[in-house]
């Protein structure tokens, strides 16, 4: 299977074993993040008391790969505000989203605004 995006709240979901987690574990292994994410999802973590070492052993379990945000990634994030704005994305979002548009890739999300978005990027809401 080639690559698969995974947003923040994608893995968020898998970890806590929340509803659309059985969806998220079909695509363990193409599994892809935004070093972006990985970090929104290390702060979450983090926040709810899990010691980092524990973090950096789940998330290489579950990410097959993590993808370093680039100076390309960064402009074509930028644009993507307009066309996002409406729905409150974050720079998370907006660089999850980039991903998927630069890679050619579907995006796995937990959140349901992203199906509203109009965007070429191949949007799949997991619940």
């Amino acid at each position: 299977m080639s690559r698969v995006i995974y947003d923040s709240s994608t893995l968020l979901a898998l970890i806590n074993n929340e509803p659309g987690s059985s969806v998220v574990e079909k695509y363990l292994s193409s599994s892809t993040m935004s070093s972006v994410n990985v970090s929104e999802v290390v702060k979450v973590l983090l926040s709810k008391g899990m010691p980092l070492k524990s973090i950096t052993e789940i998330l290489s379990e579950l990410i097959v790969q993590i993808i370093p945000f680039t100076e390309k990634q960064a402009y074509l994030c930028g644009t993507l505000f307009n066309d996002t704005k409406e729905f409150g994305l974050s720079l998370g979002d907006r660089a999850c989203i980039g991903l998927g548009l630069m890679e050619k890739a579907p995006i796995l999300t937990a959140d349901k605004a992203w199906g509203k978005l109009k965007t070429k990027a191949e949007i799949r809401v997991i619940r």
